[in-house]
């Protein structure tokens, strides 16, 4: 399993290299059930979606990011409750987890929930996509005193629906752990000559890329393990095409490889353009 340290992540923020300590974590044994109950709460809640309206109700898990955050949102009109939790686990209860505060815009949506009695939020803004399955955008970590911060504490990151009577959390992947940490230079990728720059996509500038549990993400991502498969024929690694979310996501990755050599990247975005990344030199 490969879990690199994403590009200009702030280093006051641990990255959770560990990622079978998650796991552990994440599925412990049959302590105190109240943190479950409370992320269960609306489960089998109406979370079908119309023109009129998306309905965002239920379990959601937020990846490729330092914690295995977890939500269970519930919705009532335009306002948004439930309870979160920085890793879905009974002993986090005890020091960041607390209720949801928030509220969905059309397919706009606002929360956050405090750590514990730290003092501190994590604050999500996310746009949710068309058919309700996903969402995507910016998570903040906003400090006692500083609730207006603007800084995301990584960069803008993806969420996916779970069913937690089955499992506290995202089903992991592993096959595909062992396949994408077999790929050598994904820290080191720049947007080819024959590719126009555009969303925020520069030449001469390098791009990464982060893989953890079966999920790719980074600088071109992200992707969990059950929207990423391995083509036949050419054995490239798929990423999508997953719903569009926030603008600044990309909906597909397409990585290239020879053995465990990454050869190029082939990255579409949400407005259909497509850009095309070679390993630096």
């Amino acid at each position: 399993m490969l879990l690199a340290r994403p590009r200009h992540l702030p280093g006051r923020y641990r990255v959770l290299f560990a990622g079978a300590l998650a796991l552990n974590m994440l599925h412990c044994g049959d302590g105190d059930k109240n943190w479950q109950d409370d992320l269960q709460a609306s489960d089998g809640a109406d979370s079908s979606t119309s023109r009129a309206g998306l309905r965002i109700s239920g379990n959601w898990g937020l990846f490729l990011f330092e914690d295995p955050v977890a939500v269970n949102l519930e919705q009532a009109g335009e306002e948004l409750s439930g309870y979160g939790c920085c890793i879905p686990d009974q002993v986090a209860e005890n020091y960041c987890c607390g209720p949801i505060e928030g509220s969905i815009d059309d397919n706009q949506v606002s929360f956050s929930f405090p750590l514990g009695d730290t003092g501190d939020r994590y604050r999500a803004e996310l746009v949710v996509s068309e058919d309700g399955t996903r969402m995507g955008g910016s998570f903040f970590r906003d400090h006692e005193g500083e609730a207006d911060s603007t800084a995301p504490i990584s960069r803008k990151g993806a969420w996916l629906r779970y069913d937690s009577f089955e499992r506290n959390w995202l089903t992991t992947y592993p096959e595909l752990a062992d396949e994408l940490s077999s790929l050598e230079d994904l820290s080191s990728l720049r947007l080819s000559a024959d590719s126009e720059a555009g969303d925020g996509f520069v030449h001469d500038q390098e791009y990464g890329l982060v893989s953890a549990l079966g999920s790719v993400g980074g600088d071109l991502g992200p992707f969990w393990g059950s929207e990423i498969s391995v083509r036949e024929g050419d054995g490239a690694i798929v990423a999508g095409p997953v719903p569009a979310t926030d603008p600044g996501l990309p909906v597909s990755l397409v990585l290239h490889r020879s053995g465990s050599t990454l050869l190029d990247a082939e990255m579409t975005m949400a407005s259909g353009m497509t850009y095309h990344f070679e390993v630096a030199p």
